[in-house]
């Protein structure tokens, strides 16, 4: 993946989601504080199969670091079709912060190439290091898949029982 432009240069790289999960290739956009709040790297870096196999060992990786990943937009559940809703419900509740302005922004290393901010601008800077990505567990993520399959299988033993 070309790592996403920082400068002047013109902007050909992909929009990236600032939420992603953590798999080899993706970006290490920031670390979790004790605070709750992201604190951004720098420079940004591309993790690789070592990082994810070492983060996995703990506590959900994606509740310790932040990712970034170029966007799927109508493959992600929070694509409503334009936009992604994660930022707008996150700004929405997060409505009472003071508003920045575009010189004191987080320092970010994705920001020209970020879907939150081309969607929403500095409104989505001063709301995105307070967004820490609750993916479901590696358990519970199991626990969904069983429940899927079962009731695909309930699914057809339902539709064979109606054509009896």
């Amino acid at each position: 993946m070309k790592p996403p432009t920082t400068g002047g240069e013109a902007d050909a790289s992909p929009i990236l989601c600032p939420s992603a999960r953590c798999q080899d290739g993706a970006y290490l956009v920031g670390v979790v504080g004790v605070d709750g709040t992201i604190g951004y790297v720098s420079p940004l870096l591309q993790v690789d199969a070592q990082f994810v196999q070492r983060a996995e060992r703990g506590r959900d990786p994606e509740r310790r670091f932040r990712f970034a990943q170029p966007c799927a937009e109508g493959g992600c559940r929070n694509w409503d079709g334009a936009r992604c809703q994660v930022i707008d419900r996150a700004m929405a509740a997060k409505a009472e912060l003071p508003p920045l302005d575009e010189t004191s922004l987080p320092a970010c290393g994705i920001r020209r190439s970020c879907r939150w901010f081309r969607q929403s601008g500095a409104e989505a800077c001063r709301t995105c290091p307070l967004v820490i990505t609750d993916l479901p567990s590696a358990a519970m993520r199991a626990e969904i898949t069983s429940r899927a399959a079962l009731s695909t299988e309930a699914e057809d033993a339902l539709g064979t029982l109606s054509r009896l």
